[in-house]
């Protein structure tokens, strides 16, 4: 590329000549050149401008004689020439005018200027002069336009009658593929330019040499350095080879680019260059700051010896005793050990957590008085691993040192705890380097990608939502592209938050935008969190089709899902058959695996087995089983074999089951709750004949599971119950569900986790089987704590079942006890009361040719004690079943016989509507009763009204 001072007069020169040609009524050679540039003859053309004024002419010409680059008559010169781009440029123009504008535009050493008139020029179809083309292609040199540098290089190549190619600008265009940092364009020009008979400066060679290094294009470099001594070696003597070679492998070594400077050094040695000292500790510095600690250990041994066979390399499970063996050899052999290879070495173990390892290269270096910086502690506080402690030890030591900390040691001291899910102290240690520590103040921590990372994760990994989504927002605000731990951890969150959708559109989100190569390397589809948190929004938002869609993707791509996503998929997708699904998770290895693949984990079979223990399908059940144990080589555990038992104790079939029971005991499975339920339901299929000897084998299987420490569950207790009715067989019963009801009522986790689960059907069973128990003041406490305590919709089981059990003296009781209390007893408490005074053994069902009775008319007592609490709500149900009451015993005393026993009922009952309805406008009652009975009948209740008008 030609300086100013050597091409300006040689274009003044041809300007002059052209100038002349034009003043000597010439145009030839005009109208030449711009044949050769356009398709069309401009001699044909008729301007549409006028020409250029002949004054502003003459002075760009005074400008170039006397060029500056500041000032007015610069400011004058421009004008001029933006004046003309506007309004005298057009395809006719003259070749000397436009050549002028370049001129100028050149001699004011602005660039953009010259690239604005040369495209001006350009876009207006004005035939370049080779004034034009060098010109510009020089200003594209400084701007790094290698687009239009080619550009002029193909109008150069069009003018062929009028120029030959210019090294010029060939030199600039190269200069140009330089500045753009386009590599594979320069050597494509310099190999063109040989075409033309052409050789690049020097300069230019080892520039665009140097812009391989900096690339790192290996190959390239050996193909233009070879090319380049090729075409220079007559030029340039030994020493200057030698020069140009050393300051390449420098060059190399400044980039970082360990197989260029391994290729440099080579090329010293092919040439019988000598390599110094110095050149081969650079060389080393640099493998080991590669972590290439073998390849280091071979240049040290050429260092030494050149003919010496290379030393043995450690074994590739131990390839870091190569680096001590490395720091030693060096050591011997004077090495220089700067810190840069110690912060290697140190990074190297760091990267896998050899911290006596990183201790005792930190202490070497320590010892040879080598200053650690922040990239030394970051990569100490790395290879702690999951030691928080030592992690502490570091960042302290560093504060005491002054150390000035960087960003790296921030995520080191925080990775540590977060390895070691010691999620809380994450965000202690975030929250000191945030605003405790004014070492740390000038970092900025909210704009690492990485330490926001592990901050998000721990909020996640704590249950803390709202603070992950918030840093989680942050992140994807700033534009940081958060890992996919992140995403999982976020798409948690919402399902935390109950914006299951946000989190299925998170997870639609990121197959939106990944990328080809993610794609090629499936990169989602090998993230099993995704899909599992995936599926569990799905569960929450019972999204049953679109589970079923994910299921889909997930077998056809063979996603490694986790065994409690396999679970809630066979329980969730109970339209698809479970062989289906049997068939599907069998292919997916993740479904299945254990830490040590002995033998695979049957939880996953489980799941699918139990669809088929609860559609009763034995054969199915029996060909998982036998899929497992022969394909995928799964042992059946306790779960397996509780099923398997489920299924043929609900068949009753007692042969299968002795079987599978030996199959149990052949496989030495420890019983479990689920297999002892199954035990307890099978004794009470075992026939009436047996109903004796099944209750005591009951007993005796609550006395092996009390043995063993274990608690019955529902089901147990449940089945247990079923077996007898006799009061020492429900009292071991009666103290477990007292015990369960403590653990409640306490609050106490740890408690009630050893405690059978209260459930509607336990209770109702419980106290259907406690009808005859003889300590019936225990029953009603407990009863009474239940209604206390518990939740109605359980509460209302057990009084259920104790009024369905017990006689109307009984239930009568357990009301005045319970509104003693004082229990708040809804709607369907007092109905079964109710329903107990009509249904119990002492009262009478309404027949064709008897009235029903309360026993002992237990109605009218029961009827007063509700009217006398205020805590008793009495709604439809009640209601309903009060009105229905009035009314029929209303008829049988007008069709039948009068009795007083009866109009006691009845005005009972009457009594008692009157309570509920006195919170109500006669207008409203009225309406009430007009719905709800004939109106027929509404003369039984008239009296009803009568006296709630005459309350009012």
């Amino acid at each position: 590329m030609l300086s100013r001072d050597q091409r300006v007069p040689r274009r003044l020169l041809q300007l002059s000549l052209r100038a002349s040609s034009v003043h000597n009524g010439s145009a030839t050679s005009a109208t030449t050149l711009s044949r050769a540039l356009q398709p069309r003859s401009f001699s044909q053309v008729i301007s549409s401008c006028p020409p250029v004024p002949q004054d502003e002419y003459d002075e760009l010409k005074s400008f170039l004689a006397e060029p500056v680059t500041s000032g007015p008559t610069m400011e004058r010169a421009k004008e001029i020439v933006t004046g003309w781009m506007q309004q005298y440029v057009d395809p006719a123009m003259l070749g000397q005018d436009a050549t002028v504008m370049v001129m100028v535009a050149d001699a004011t050493e602005d660039p953009q200027f010259v690239m604005q008139v040369y495209t001006c020029l350009r876009d207006a179809g004005v035939s370049p002069s080779p004034i034009t083309l060098e010109y510009s292609a020089a200003a594209c040199a400084q701007l790094g336009q290698w687009r239009t540098a080619l550009q002029i290089i193909d109008f150069m190549h069009q003018a062929v009658e009028i120029m030959h190619p210019s090294q010029d600008i060939y030199e600039n265009a190269i200069a140009s593929c330089h500045v753009a940092k386009k590599w594979m364009r320069a050597k494509h020009l310099l190999e063109e330019m040989r075409t033309y008979g052409l050789e690049a400066s020097p300069e230019l060679h080892v520039a665009s040499i140097r812009l391989c290094i900096d690339i790192k294009e290996a190959t390239a470099t050996r193909v233009l350095l070879d090319a380049f001594l090729r075409a220079y070696d007559d030029e340039l003597d030994e020493d200057e080879k030698q020069e140009i070679v050393i300051d390449l492998f420098h060059a190399s070594i400044n980039a970082q680019s360990l197989p260029q400077a391994l290729f440099f050094r080579d090329e010293l040695l092919a040439r019988h260059y000598p390599v110094s000292k110095e050149r081969y500790s650079r060389l080393i510095h640099l493998c080991a700051v590669k972590r290439q600690w073998h390849k280091a250990r071979v240049l040290l041994q050429q260092f030494v010896n050149i003919n010496a066979p290379p030393p043995e390399a450690a074994p590739s499970n131990r390839y870091t005793d190569d680096i001590y063996r490395l720091l030693d050899e060096m050591q011997t052999h004077d090495i220089d050990i700067p810190l840069t290879v110690y912060n290697a070495a140190l990074r190297n173990f760091g990267q896998i957590s050899l911290l006596d390892d990183a201790l005792s290269v930190f202490s070497d270096m320590r010892g040879r008085s080598v200053i650690p910086d922040a990239t030394s502690y970051a990569a100490l506080m790395c290879s702690c691993g999951t030691r928080v402690e030592q992690s502490e030890v570091f960042i302290n030591e560093l504060q005491r040192d002054k150390c000035a900390p960087t960003l790296d040691v921030v995520h080191g001291y925080l990775l540590v705890p977060s390895r070691a899910k010691q999620w809380e102290e994450v965000l202690r240690r975030y929250a000191i380097v945030q605003n405790d520590a004014p070492l740390f103040k000038d970092l900025p921590l909210e704009s690492d990608v990485r330490i926001q990372a592990l901050v998000a994760v721990a909020y996640g990994r704590l249950s803390r939502a709202e603070e992950m989504l918030r840093v989680f927002t942050s992140m994807k605000i700033k534009g940081m592209d958060p890992n996919l731990h992140v995403y999982g951890e976020a798409m948690l969150a919402y399902i935390r938050q109950d914006q299951w959708r946000h989190a299925l559109m998170l997870f639609d989100h990121l197959f939106q935008q990944q990328t080809p190569e993610m794609q090629e390397k499936r990169v989602l589809e090998n993230f099993p969190m995704l899909w599992d948190y995936a599926i569990l929004a799905c569960m929450f938002g019972e999204q049953t089709q679109r589970a079923a869609m994910l299921y889909d993707t997930i077998i056809e791509q063979r996603v490694p899902i986790s065994m409690v996503t396999g679970e809630r998929l066979a329980d969730m997708l109970t339209s698809i058959p479970p062989i289906t699904l049997w068939k599907a998770f069998k292919t997916i290895p993740s479904l299945h695996r254990t830490k040590t693949n002995a033998c695979l984990n049957p939880r996953v079979q489980n799941a699918v087995l139990k669809r088929a223990v609860d559609e009763n399908d034995n054969t199915l059940a029996e060909q998982i089983v036998a899929d497992g144990m022969q394909q995928l080589n799964i042992v059946p555990n306790s779960m397996t074999f509780a099923l398997m038992l489920r299924l043929y104790a609900s068949r009753e079939d007692q042969e299968n089951f002795h079987l599978w029971w030996c199959r149990m005991e052949d496989a030495k499975v420890k019983p479990t709750l689920h297999i002892f339920g199954v035990l307890l339901r099978q004794l009470g299929s075992l026939g009436v004949d047996c109903e004796d000897y099944a209750a005591e084998l009951g007993r005796a299987v609550l006395d092996i599971m009390e043995s063993r420490g274990m608690s019955p569950d529902t089901v147990c207790l449940q089945n247990y119950l079923l077996l007898s009715q006799d009061s020492e067989h429900v009292t071991r019963a009666l103290a477990y569900v007292e015990d369960a009801m403590s653990a409640a009522t306490q609050d106490d986790g740890n408690s009630a986790q050893d405690c059978c689960e209260l459930t509607p059907r336990l209770l109702h069973t419980l106290f259907t089987a406690l009808g005859n128990f003889p300590d019936a003041s225990r029953v009603r406490n407990l009863l009474k704590r239940i209604v206390q305590d518990l939740p109605s919709e359980l509460s209302e089981d057990a009084v259920a079942a104790f009024c369905a059990a017990n006689n109307g003296q009984q239930a009568l009781q357990l009301l005045r006890e319970l509104m003693d209390a004082p229990c708040a007893l809804n709607d369907e408490h007092v109905l079964f009361f109710l329903t107990n005074s009509y249904t119990c053994e002492d009262s009478s069902v309404e027949t064709d040719t008897s009235r029903p009775r309360s026993g002992n008319g237990v109605i009218v007592d029961m009827a007063s004690l509700l009217c006398e609490s205020d805590k008793v709500k009495m709604e439809a149900g009640c209601l309903a079943f009060l009105i229905k009451h009035v009314v029929e015993l209303s008829k049988w005393q007008q069709r039948d016989v009068y009795e007083t026993s009866t109009q006691e009922e009845i005005d009972a009952m009457k009594k008692l509507l009157m309570h509920t309805f006195s919170g109500f406008s006669i207008s409203q009652v009225t309406e009430f009763l007009s719905k709800v009975i004939d109106r027929d009948d509404l003369v039984h209740v008239m009296s009803v009204l009568d006296e709630l008008q005459g309350a009012h």
